[in-house]
């Protein structure tokens, strides 16, 4: 894997990992569970661009961990918890309620439902949640990108610094690139909230 200095960069380098995977690979549910065990094990420290891109793959395979929902919980009710771990948390408990509830199973469910928590949700595997958290969060994408993600047909509205909105057409807009050689546990909390509810 090449050393990621850019959000370009992890963009590209996540998303190419993803295509090598099948799809739609584990549930969800699963992943997450997965993915928050590496969290655990790396929280208090700073993780690289690297580490991240890293755990983001590994989460596809491993063991199941077993996750009691009393556990969940327990982390989303304690302020001391991290708020990355909280949500997290959260996410697992919703992914299981609506496993219950039989949302999941619902064709229409990528157009958006909501978790019996009150929670919206409009991602529900690994690829999907996996790409928009991190074009949410980080950004990186660019037309062309053969991720699927395409620019919406039409005009936008972009805020501009005097908080009014303005029609724009989206190939207009230039995406950020900027240097990106840490992630911090904020932008761990971003890149959850985005896999969610980015589209």
């Amino acid at each position: 894997m090449p050393v990621i200095t850019s959000n370009r960069e992890l963009y590209r380098v996540v998303t190419a990992a993803l295509q090598r995977r099948s799809r739609p690979g584990p549930a969800l549910e699963l992943y997450l569970a997965r993915l928050r065990q590496t969290f655990i094990a790396q929280a208090g420290v700073p993780m690289t661009a690297d580490g991240f891109a890293a755990a983001l793959d590994a989460a596809f395979e491993g063991e199941t961990p077993g996750l009691d929902t009393s556990v969940l919980q327990a982390v989303v009710a304690s302020a001391a918890t991290p708020v990355w771990h909280r949500q997290l948390a959260r996410q697992l408990i919703d992914l299981r309620e609506m496993a219950e509830a039989g949302t999941l199973e619902r064709d229409d469910r990528y157009f958006g439902v909501d978790a019996p928590s009150g929670a919206r949700w409009y991602n529900f595997d690994p690829h999907a949640f996996v790409e928009c958290g991190l074009s949410g969060s980080f950004g990186g994408w660019e037309p062309g990108d053969d991720t699927g993600r395409e620019l919406v047909p039409g005009t936008v509205a972009v805020m501009g610094a005097d908080n009014t909105l303005t029609p724009v057409n989206p190939e207009e807009l230039d995406e950020p690139h900027y240097s990106l050689t840490s992630i911090s546990w904020e932008q761990v909390e971003e890149f959850l909230w985005a896999g969610q509810n980015y589209e």
